[in-house]
């Protein structure tokens, strides 16, 4: 294996391990079930929870994790993270199965608890297709850097309220993003996407292309 293909593994690694003790998540072994902190969306295992969860911010990041007083069984296992570690065959197979005795999942309604199902089974068939891409290291370098942290960083998601939605949408669009640009520039240099991008939407050569341009003498305001 290749020094490059080697690093690529090692990335991968970072994001299927706790982000404190960096032991490996399992299902098998409670203590090492992935919890996701809900503001900072660092995934941690529930032995390492149970140690900072009186803390002010979260370790390795120091962003506010306002977690103190909470349980880790008041919080869900993140399971698109554990499918792919594990056999799904032997992973729980319904969300109430799965959370049943979590507080925070059975405080749900109804129409929040199918929301939360939806959003789950778009994880989870995420994570079933990446999976034999990390497990074949022939395969591992299929994603860039980038690709892979993007694809994570919505794995990552603490979505069980209105406020995780939106992180979750937000990881989908980041990630949309990120699947185009790698698309188009797969194909097509950097100088020639701008050739082309030109004449169709009117920009003269000599016109400089600013950030966030989109037609003649119209922006989008970030």
């Amino acid at each position: 294996m290749s020094q490059s293909d080697q690093s690529i593994e090692q990335y991968y690694v970072e994001f299927l391990r706790c982000a404190k003790c960096l032991h490996y998540f399992e299902f098998e072994n409670s203590l090492y079930h992935p919890i996701t902190l809900p503001i900072c969306c660092r995934t941690i295992c529930r032995q390492c929870f149970d140690i900072i969860r009186n803390e002010t911010n979260c370790p390795p990041n120091q962003i506010s994790n306002e977690i103190k007083h909470t349980t880790s069984d008041q919080l869900i296992t993140n399971y698109p993270l554990l499918l792919i570690l594990c056999d799904p065959s032997k992973l729980p197979k319904d969300n109430e199965e799965r959370y049943g005795e979590c507080p925070l999942y059975m405080k749900l309604d109804n129409d929040t608890k199918l929301n939360f199902y939806y959003i789950e089974k778009l994880l989870c068939d995420i994570s079933l297709v990446i999976k034999p891409i990390i497990n074949d290291k022939q395969c591992q370098s299929i994603f860039n850097r980038s690709m892979i942290r993007n694809i994570f960083n919505l794995l990552n998601c603490q979505y069980i309220d209105h406020e995780g939605y939106l992180k979750v949408l937000k990881a989908i669009d980041r990630l949309g993003e990120r699947i185009c640009i790698d698309f188009i520039l797969h194909y097509k240099s950097f100088r020639q996407v701008l050739d082309d991008f030109r004449p169709t939407v009117g920009l003269p050569d000599d016109e400089f292309l600013e950030s966030g341009w989109i037609f003649p003498n119209y922006s989008i305001l970030s």
